[in-house]
Order: structure tokens, then C-alpha cells, then sequence
């Protein structure tokens, strides 16, 4: 335990003012950590990834292997994923969201998309809205927003539940490996399969070692 009551991860020990020469510091698998390097503050806590969590500070000291403390449903670093789980959002280390996916079943992304606007007419026009061809709808939700998920997930540092979500859900780690991707659609007309299936190939083009695939008429 530290001052202060936070517990301190394994490997990781406090050093005295004195000791450390200064501030005091922080043991991380035998190295000290402290002055130079970022402020070290008593009744903090090491949660992984280099992020030292002390009285009203973050300060990044060193990077290192370790899991992120887990107290407010962020996960970082550990086992595969296993099971289904829904609403699972990364964040970036300041906990701001980058991303989410409806669904992670095993080894599988699984988004969940309604295409009832597509061809829908504005009233006022009587034109069907902007962005509602078929075509257009899975540019964007396809491609677009796949592509923006994808780019992002690298530059995560840990996982959490979106709201309503499942409680516990995959680590960062884990889900960075998965490379099959499934969409499952409410609507199947045949304009929409041909306009999403253009865009699954462009997807398969930019990302080669991936599986992108694509049920239609899903609930």
C-alpha cells in the first residue's frame, strides 16, 4: 500500500525523498523513476503504459508493459477476447472516446446498421434527402466510417463500455488483433447489397489482412 491508501502495482515501489534525490521516485522493474522525469506524486498509482495517476496530476514516466489499474470499467492489456459483448468504446490517454463498436462476438467486429433513410423523400422538397441514394449511404457508413474506426483503434490506450453497454469488456490489447469485420444490415434490396459490396471491396483493398463481410435483412 501507499501513503495515502492506493495500491501499488507489482514491481513497483516507492523511494524516499531522500533516496531518490530529490522528490522521491518510483521502482518500475528495478529502474528509479522520479526527478527529470516527471513529477512523482505520494498516493498516486502506477496504471500502466507509463501513466502515473498521483493528487491531481497525470504525469507519463516511463513506458512498460503493464495493465492499467481498473476501477471505473477501462481495460488495458490482458486476455483474448471470449464471449459476446456490446457497446465496447476506446479511448485515448486522456479518456477521450475514438471509437466504438455495436458488438465484439469472439474474433469478430460486428456493426449493426439500419438503412431505412435510404431513398427517403423530404416532404417539403419531395426529393429523397441529400446522402439517402444507396450509394452514398454506403460510402458513408461502409467505408467512411469503418475506415475512421479502423485508423483510430491504434492510437488507443485502453477499452470501456459505451453507455447501456456490456459492463466488462475485451482489453485494448486483445481487440487490436482482430482482423474479421461483419455488417449486419436491416434492409437487403437489391440496389443496397450492390452499393455495399462496392464499398466491402474497397474496404478488402485498403486493408488486405482483413475479412470484411456483410449479412443483409438483420433485425
Amino acid at each position: 500500500m501507499m501513503d495515502g491508501g492506493a495500491k501499488v502495482a507489482a514491481g513497483v515501489g516507492l523511494v524516499p525523498a531522500a533516496a531518490a534525490g530529490g522528490p522521491g521516485g518510483i521502482i518500475v522493474d528495478g529502474a528509479l523513476v522520479g526527478s527529470g522525469l516527471g513529477e512523482v506524486a505520494l498516493g498516486g498509482v502506477l496504471v500502466g503504459h507509463g501513466v502515473f495517476v498521483g493528487a491531481n496530476t497525470i504525469n507519463h514516466i516511463i513506458e512498460g508493459p503493464m495493465q492499467m489499474s481498473d476501477t471505473s470499467g477501462v481495460s488495458s492489456g490482458g486476455k483474448a477476447p471470449s464471449g459476446d459483448y456490446r457497446g465496447v468504446e476506446y479511448v485515448d490517454s486522456g479518456g477521450v472516446a475514438l471509437g466504438e463498436f455495436d458488438r465484439i462476438s469472439g474474433d469478430v467486429f460486428i456493426e449493426e446498421k439500419s438503412a431505412h433513410s435510404i431513398g427517403k423523400v423530404n416532404p417539403k422538397t419531395g426529393k429523397p434527402f441529400p446522402g439517402s441514394t444507396p450509394e452514398e449511404w454506403a460510402k458513408k457508413q461502409i467505408f467512411d466510417k469503418t475506415v475512421t474506426r479502423l485508423e483510430n483503434l491504434p492510437k488507443a490506450t485502453a477499452t470501456r463500455p459505451t453507455k447501456g453497454g456490456s459492463p466488462d469488456v475485451p482489453d485494448l490489447s486483445s481487440i487490436q488483433h482482430i482482423r474479421k469485420y461483419e455488417f449486419r444490415i436491416d434492409s437487403s434490396t437489391p440496389e443496397l447489397k450492390k452499393a455495399v459490396e462496392a464499398e466491402l471491396e474497397n474496404l478488402r483493398k485498403k486493408y488486405p489482412d482483413w475479412t470484411f463481410n456483410a449479412e443483409f435483412g438483420t433485425p
